[in-house]
């Protein structure tokens, strides 16, 4: 993997800023505070995913409000791929192949498989260092030294080790070899050794506790396998009661499917249900009607009478007229002055008369024309009650009834066997298969003897352990035998305990070393090149004796690593982590990653390492992240310019 461009939106001090057409071998120069180790940090979180907020933790929030996160144009497999990363909470994650344009369906399997079994740990671990980790080389005692070369760029061994260090000391808190020592283990086997002295200076009889305690164990198996018998013999009652409850059951189940055997009723469906009902309604409410209609008719007068009374209006009607003609001649009496006033009034009295008169007569006419009406409504009523009557008749001759109550008898004796048999097939899910061997009285009877032996168990365990109680009180021995039990139970699990942390720890340790000497070989010969380049040949052999890395010099010396100078002992640590790089087995190259690791490297060894570094970028590329000098190396980009 190569990265070619670095595009920042927002991370820490970083913002809306492109970093193009990086290099093999890329130098980012800058003083302190320029945000190179920022730039690492956001390369990594582009890779496994931003830091998590934490307590004393920074998660590079940006400074100005830019969107945080950003992008990284990287080459595999002679293909340019754009990952995208933001947000740091939820963050958003694109892979796209920018030959073809197209977006990685599932962006975080192809990262996953792209690093392999390398998380974001393993990658610093192996790709990625700095000053801080070679400062700490100064504080490191023998061991501790020893431990750090012997597994330096393997993450897996180097837990292993951790994980058997951490087993050696927790046997060492159990025992010690010291005879003055105070561990648990020790206390007991002296405590253990004084009662075992003191057991045997003590006289007295301990047969009646023996015995007692013996046969308490006894009564405690008994015990045991009666309250199995009470548990068996609980199951079979219940099986017993199931099957009582079930007889009554299968009678209810033989009468109802008698029932149902019969000739079943012919199923009536709702919606003619619904139709006949609305029918018998509708016609229940005509018969009504009909009812009233046929009342009003009878208080009217008869067709005789209403004759004479149509002549009569008739006849009063021209009477009337008359009278209106009448009352008319008065009044042009009146004005041509042949009559007084006395004209005028009859006028107007004759002329009110026949207005009254004319009226009533209007009134009454319409009184005749209403009374001659009902007897047409009636025969529509009927009509239509006969019309309606005819379709419910349809529908109860279909279902072979003779009257509307019948039918309804009939959709009820429906609805009681559907409700039958429905309560037939919830018997059928009830009844159990199940045979029970063996009568109810019977396993009651049996249950009670169990119980009752159990209780006499209880009884007898109680006394005897009240007597020993009584025992123990007069015989302290009695006591010191329980003490020395307990003691030397304790010993034998602080025993198991420690065998077993020491041992553990002494068995991942030596296949460990004897891994670290068979797989060592290829990259201890190129540790040895690197560090003679890095020391001019002060320094040209690095080899394993008894599981103790050494060094030997030009003069065939040979040095522990905590023997060596501090510029010679960082120079070891980074031939070795080099060499590692070079040589560790993975399916993919990936960048190196160095932030100010050489600030107490002299001019003379800051630029051999600077040429060393050049050269494995051909195979491997290298970002470094340098403060700035009085001459910044050709193509290194200036980040105080940025």
């Amino acid at each position: 993997m190569k990265i070619k461009k670095i595009i920042i939106s927002g991370f820490g001090k970083w913002s809306n800023v492109t970093f193009d057409s990086l290099s093999d071998f890329q130098i980012f120069a800058g003083p302190n505070e320029a945000g190179k180790s920022t730039m690492q940090a956001f390369i990594l979180g582009i890779f496994f995913g931003f830091p998590n907020r934490g307590k004393f933790k920074n998660t590079y929030e940006p400074r100005n409000g830019s969107r945080y996160g950003g992008a990284l144009t990287v080459q595999v497999d002679q293909q340019d791929y754009r990952i995208e990363r933001y947000n740091r909470l939820h963050s958003e994650l694109v892979v796209t192949n920018l030959q073809n344009g197209k977006s990685i369906e599932k962006a975080q399997d192809w990262l996953t498989q792209l690093f392999g079994p390398l998380d974001q740990d393993n990658y610093q671990e192996l790709f990625s260092f700095n000053s801080d980790q070679l400062n700490q080389l100064r504080k490191l005692n023998q061991n501790d030294l020893n431990e750090l070369f012997l597994h330096l760029g393997d993450p897996i061994r180097q837990k292993w080790w951790a994980y058997a260090n951490q087993l050696d000391e927790a046997g060492d808190a159990v025992f010690a070899k010291a005879k003055t020592a105070k561990r648990p283990l020790n206390m007991a086997l002296k405590n253990y050794q004084h009662l075992r002295l003191n057991q045997q200076n003590q006289q007295g009889e301990r047969a009646l506790y023996q015995r007692n305690q013996q046969e308490i164990e006894s009564l405690k198996v008994r015990q045991k396998h009666l309250r199995e018998q009470k548990a068996a013999l609980a199951s079979q009652l219940e099986q017993a009661r199931i099957s009582q409850r079930d007889q009554s059951l299968r009678e209810e189940m033989m009468a109802l499917k008698a029932e149902l055997d019969q000739a079943p009723v012919k199923q009536i469906a709702v919606t003619d249900l619904q139709k006949a009902q609305q029918l018998n309604a509708k016609i229940s409410n005509l018969s009504l009607q009909i009812e009233e209609v046929a009342k009003t008719d009878e208080d009217n007068v008869s067709q005789p009478e209403r004759a004479s009374w149509e002549l009569f209006l008739l006849e009063s009607d021209g009477y009337l007229k008359g009278l209106l003609a009448g009352s008319a001649l008065l009044l042009l009496l009146a004005l041509l002055n042949h009559w007084s006033g006395i004209g005028l009034v009859m006028f107007f009295v004759l002329a009110i008369l026949a207005g009254v008169g004319l009226w009533h007569n209007r009134q009454n006419r319409q009184t005749v024309t209403e009374v001659s009406q009902p007897k047409d409504f009636l025969e529509n009523l009927q009509k239509n009650k006969n019309q309606l009557g005819q379709e419910l008749q349809d529908i109860l001759w279909h279902y072979q009834v003779d009257d509307f109550p019948a039918f309804i008898r009939s959709y009820q004796q429906q609805v009681s066997r559907e409700q039958k048999l429905q309560r037939y097939r919830d018997l059928q899910r009830q009844v159990s298969t199940a045979s029970v061997a063996g009568d109810l009285n019977e396993l009651q009877t049996r249950a009670a003897a169990v119980e009752e032996e159990l209780e006499e168990k209880q009884s007898r365990i109680a006394n005897l352990l009240a007597e020993q109680k009584q025992l123990a009180r007069t015989d302290s021995a009695l006591f010191e035998q329980q003490d020395l039990a307990n003691h030397l139970f304790g010993i034998q699990n602080g025993t198991f305990d420690y065998l077993v942390n020491k041992l553990s720890a002494s068995w991942i340790q030596q296949t460990l070393a004897g891994e670290l000497e068979q797989g060592w070989a290829r990259m201890i010969q190129q540790a040895q090149i690197y560090l003679a380049r890095l020391t001019q040949n002060s320094y040209r052999q690095i080899f394993l004796e008894k599981g103790q890395l050494l060094v030997r010099n030009d003069a065939q010396l040979t040095f522990e690593p905590f023997e060596l100078s501090r510029g010679t002992r960082e120079q070891l640590y980074l031939a070795i982590r080099l060499a590692m790089i070079k040589t560790i087995n993975l399916p993919e190259s990936f960048p190196l990653l160095i932030d100010d690791a050489f600030v107490n490297f002299d001019p003379v060894r800051r630029q051999e390492v600077l040429s060393l570094l050049q050269e494995i970028s051909q195979e491997e590329q290298i970002l470094l992240w340098l403060l700035p000098s009085s001459k910044v190396p050709v193509g290194a980009i200036n980040l105080e310019e940025k």
